[in-house]
C-alpha cells in the first residue's frame, strides 16, 4: 500500500479507533482513580469554642477530606519534622479517636495547642521557624501528607 492509495474511509477509520483507545484510556484511568483512596490534609490554625461560651487557646489543626469514594480507616496523626522524623499526637484534641473510618466526602480534623507544639520543638532543638507537614496515616501503611507549612515557635503560629 502507499501513500497514494489511502482513501477518505481508511482516514475516518483511523479516526474512529484513535478515538476509542483515547476515550478507553480515559476511562480507564478514572477507574483507577476511584478505586484508590483519595485523602488531602491541610494544615491550619484558629480557636474553637468550648463550653461555656469560652474560647480554646490558638490551636494547630489537622485535617482530612476524603474526596475518592472509599472509606479509609485512619490509624495515626501528627507531623513530620524537618529532620524527617514523626511527632505524633498520641491524644489529638477533637472528636477523633483512632482508629477513625473516614468515609467517602467526609472530613475529621484534630488539634493541638499551638503553645504545647512552640514547646516541643523548642525542646528538640528547632530553630525559631520550623517546616512541618501534617499527616495521618491509614490501616494499610499508606500515608497522606498536607504541603509544608511554617511554624515560628515564637509566636506559637503559622507563618503567612
Amino acid at each position: 500500500m502507499r501513500l497514494g492509495d489511502i482513501t477518505w474511509a481508511d482516514i475516518l477509520t483511523a479516526m474512529v479507533a484513535l478515538y476509542g483507545a483515547v476515550l478507553s484510556t480515559i476511562i480507564l484511568v478514572r477507574e483507577w482513580k476511584a478505586k484508590r483512596p483519595n485523602i488531602r490534609v491541610e494544615v491550619s490554625e484558629g480557636t474553637v469554642q468550648i463550653p461555656l461560651g469560652l474560647w480554646s487557646d490558638q490551636s494547630i489543626f489537622i485535617e482530612a477530606r476524603n474526596r475518592g469514594h472509599k472509606a479509609v480507616t485512619l490509624s495515626m496523626v501528627g507531623f513530620i519534622l524537618p529532620d524527617g522524623d514523626r511527632w505524633a499526637i498520641p491524644r489529638p484534641l477533637g472528636y477523633v479517636t483512632f482508629p477513625y473510618e473516614l468515609m467517602p466526602e467526609k472530613r475529621c480534623m484534630v488539634r493541638t495547642p499551638a503553645q504545647k507544639l512552640a514547646t516541643e520543638l523548642e525542646s528538640m532543638g528547632f530553630p525559631d521557624r520550623v517546616s512541618l507537614i501534617g499527616y495521618y496515616d491509614d490501616e494499610i501503611g499508606r500515608r497522606h501528607q498536607s504541603k509544608p507549612s511554617i511554624f515560628d515557635t515564637n509566636t506559637a503560629k503559622l507563618v503567612k
